[in-house]
């Protein structure tokens, strides 16, 4: 590594000798929060640019170098100087101003060789700082963009197909894409989707590398990425340059010779020949460049290895269950209950054993559903491996849950894909006045018509507004017909396959005419149910590759059955990412929602509330029609939500405060919210406590609203049911003249009987009643009138 380090500073001196005085211009770009005044701060040494968890830099920071710090603040109202760095950096966190732009020079190195610029996240949630970082991305003449270590989601997709426009006339190689994994080791899925849809949006392979903004080592190879890339720049002006002069020393050689002085004539000479000896080592130096690429191409492989070096996360520990004395501790007195009075053989002849067994039936089977929401790579599919303690669903840094699941309670661990009659499928979604294809749902049609056809019985393609009938012939070409509307040209193709591997945004008035199909609907010969015996690490892939991605497009529903004692009480529906870039499931997602017990909002700690997800949330959560004044009304079950914060474990207890203030100020128009952090990745091993403190106020809401009436409702069943023996007991009496002893034993007997279940009766009430605080109304004043009733009916009964 010295050898490059030589390499960086023999250009740097070549910069100095040919007199190139432009320092290129290098802005950070990405997601808010996704560490890129983090990665500043490093390389200049000093700390700056504000960090937080939450959005922070909402303003233009430039650096530049200076023998000495000095920052400058500018608004249209005022300027600040500031000769503190710590000075400095307490005002910009304090003064959040959107609009502000700050100049700051420092004496660092690396600012000797480009101008450096701090910028809002893409994806803040003001329109001003979207729009302060595209006017910097136009300014660069060199990118650094850093992803989360969950990859490229929507926000980024569209900021980068802007810039891949603005960024035609310039080298796709000045801009560097970097994966953060500063969550821990990443298991690299999300860098793959990230790499092909840059591939995607930049018509051209563009590399992808992994950091961790919080490791030194890392930062430092990012700065030699930078140094190097900076000396290739300065050898090829240079090179230019030196060619220029190197034309030009035959002229002065002639020149020289004319020189009858002799001490004048070696003073020119050597000039010259110090110019030449310049021109051969800077070729030398640009002949080495290749040899130092590959040096730096194997510290940044060595980098990655190490950042996706994923560690074995198994689940153990201690199952999570139910609070005792709530709604499962209910339900087992209710049916001990029954079960007591289907087998007393005082009351057995009395009592409707079919209305009982009916009862018992509903208490059993009766689930409330628990639908986990949230964007992708929240950490929502972790927490139900964690609940569960079982690795059932697949968890990773990208996408993973691609169509919905719901996990309920079975003797043996299964899942169940179920197949729809019919799907239809999006082929192209529009971006503005630009058509975008989606490349996984073409090849996937394409491989059910040529491999899977036997499968289809009817495919109709959407054109010119309608659906129309077509065969596989047809489809396939209106297939190729579209590829090679939206193909790159002939240079998208690779070596080994004659279809093209890369497709540009195309106007959308191109594809009117019938040009290409907007959606294709598909519908299969044999719908129904695919069944995986998931006990079995082998048969669990199965499973997994059989929901992934390319085959989601032909699932309608997930169906998973696990025993664990959790699932007794509740069905747990898990969903796709709403900010993933296939956003079909989106209306199932609200309805699922709307038709819940509970939802769980996730919301991931390290990127909190982006302008997407909060779009998402308000599309969800808000009801569409206006109230007074034009003011959105939230939806009125809206204490059935919970937001979990996940990945608790990365944030420090400031940085945990802060998020949560933040999502408290955001949803200040709910009524007390509940907002819970906890760390899935520690669930799955059982040392996470938040868990059980967010089941139990799951399933104290659980109880308080649809819980509470269902089992009112079971027990005005059971007391009916008894009423009903009373009265049968009652014309037993009648219907006696002159009962013997024996009977009237029997009889008072059956009555006591009857009088000590009613009191169990009335204190599973009661037990239902200490969670919350509600007032006598309803079915509880019904229940306790019956109940006052039926005393005075006893105490009646048993004087006569």
């Amino acid at each position: 590594m010295r050898d490059l380090s030589q390499f960086i500073n023999s250009s740097e001196i070549l910069r100095e000798l040919t007199g190139q005085t432009y320092k290129p211009l290098l802005a950070v770009l990405g997601p808010f929060n996704s560490g890129k005044s983090t990665l500043l701060n490093s390389l200049l040494g000093l700390k700056l640019s504000p960090v937080g968890v939450l959005p922070t830099t909402s303003r233009l920071i430039y650096f530049d170098y200076g023998s000495s710090f000095r920052a400058s603040v500018y608004n249209l109202h005022r300027k600040e100087v500031f000769l503190q760095p710590a000075e400095l950096y307490s005002f910009l966190a304090k003064d959040n101003v959107s609009g502000e732009q700050v100049k700051i020079v420092v004496p660092a190195p690396i600012l000797k060789k480009c101008r450096l610029l701090d910028t809002p996240g893409i994806d803040s949630p003001d329109r001003e700082s979207l729009n302060i970082s595209a006017l910097a991305a136009q300014k660069a003449d060199k990118i650094i963009y850093l992803f989360h270590q969950r990859g490229i989601d929507e926000s980024s997709r569209l900021f980068l197909y802007k810039l891949a426009s603005t960024w035609k006339t310039k080298n796709l190689n000045d801009i560097s894409f970097w994966l953060n994994c500063n969550l821990g080791s990443s298991d690299g899925t999300s860098l793959e989707t990230s790499r092909s849809a840059l591939k995607e949006i930049f018509m051209s392979p563009a590399r992808i590398h992994t950091i961790n903004t919080r490791v030194r080592e890392n930062i430092e190879t990012l700065r030699l990425f930078l140094e190097m890339q900076l000396a290739q720049e300065n050898l090829r002006q240079a090179a230019r340059e030196l060619r220029k002069i190197d034309a030009d020393i035959p002229r002065k050689l002639k020149k020289v010779a004319s020189i009858k002085d002799e001490t004048l004539f070696l003073a020119e000479f050597w000039s010259i020949q110090q110019m030449i000896q310049k021109n051969l080592e800077a070729s030398r130096l640009i002949h080495t460049a290749p040899s130092f690429v590959q040096e730096l191409d194997h510290r940044l492989a060595s980098m990655s290895s190490v950042n996706l070096m994923v560690a074995e996360k198994k689940a153990g520990g201690t199952a999570y269950r139910p609070r005792p004395q709530t709604i499962r501790e209910n339900r087992k007195v209710l049916q001990d209950i029954i079960r007591q009075l289907v087998n007393d053989p005082v009351i057995k002849e009395y009592i409707d054993r079919l209305r009982l067994e009916k009862v018992s039936s509903l208490i059993a089977s009766e689930r409330f559903t628990v639908v986990v929401a949230g964007g992708f790579s929240t950490g929502k599919s972790t927490f139900i491996n964690a609940l569960l303690k079982d690795d059932i669903l697949p968890a990773a840094d990208g996408p993973t849950t691609s169509v919905i699941t719901r996990i309920s309670h079975g003797s043996a661990k299964k899942a169940i894909i179920h197949t729809p009659l019919q799907t239809t499928v999006q082929v192209y979604e529009q971006v503005g006045d630009k058509a975008v294809l989606h490349r996984a749902v073409l090849e996937a049609l394409e491989r059910w018509i040529t491999v899977d056809g036997s499968g289809i019985s009817l495919l109709e393609a959407f054109i010119d507004g309608s659906f129309k009938t077509v065969d596989s012939r047809e489809i396939a070409l209106l297939l190729k017909r579209t590829r090679e509307l939206f193909v790159a040209g002939a240079f998208a193709r690779t070596a080994r396959t004659a279809q093209p591997s890369i497709y540009r945004r195309i106007p959308v008035k191109a594809l009117k005419g019938g040009q290409a199909p907007q959606k294709i609907r598909v519908t299969f010969q044999n719908p129904g149910a695919r069944e995986f015996d998931i006990s079995e690490p082998a048969a669990l892939q199965r499973f997994w590759d059989a929901v992934g991605l390319d085959c989601a497009l032909k699932v309608r529903e997930v169906e998973i059955q696990h025993p664990s004692e959790l699932l007794e009480l509740a069905v747990f529906v898990d969903t796709p990412g709403l900010d993933w870039i296939q956003r079909r499931h989106h209306q199932n997602i609200s309805f699922n929602i709307k038709n819940s017990e509970v939802c769980l909002v996730f919301l991931n700690g390290k990127h909190i509330l982006s302008g997407l997800e909060r779009n998402d949330f308000n599309s969800l959560f808000w009801l569409k029609d206006m109230g007074h004044a034009g003011k959105r009304e939230f939806l009125k079950d809206n204490e059935k939500i919970f937001y979990v914060i996940s990945f608790a474990d990365t944030l420090t207890p400031p940085q945990r405060e802060a998020v949560y203030n933040y999502v408290m100020s955001f949803l200040k128009k709910s009524t007390f919210p509940k907002i819970f952090m906890i760390s899935g990745l520690k669930g799955l091993t059982g040392t996470e406590s938040g868990i059980n403190s967010l089941l139990k106020a799951l399933e104290e809401v659980v109880l308080k609203y649809r819980g509470r009436k269902f089992y009112l409702d079971r027990l005005n069943d059971i007391y009916y049911i008894l009423e009903a023996a009373t009265q049968k007991i009652n014309q037993a009496a009648l219907r006696s003249v002159q009962p013997t002893n024996d009977e009237k034993k029997m009889l008072h007997a059956a009555l006591q009987g009857l009088r000590e279940y009613r009191l169990q009766i009335k204190n599973v009430r009661n037990t239902i009643y200490v969670t919350g605080r509600f007032g006598i109304s309803g079915k509880r004043q019904t229940f306790r009138r019956a109940v006052e009733e039926d005393h005075t009916r006893d105490q009646h009964t048993d004087r006569r």
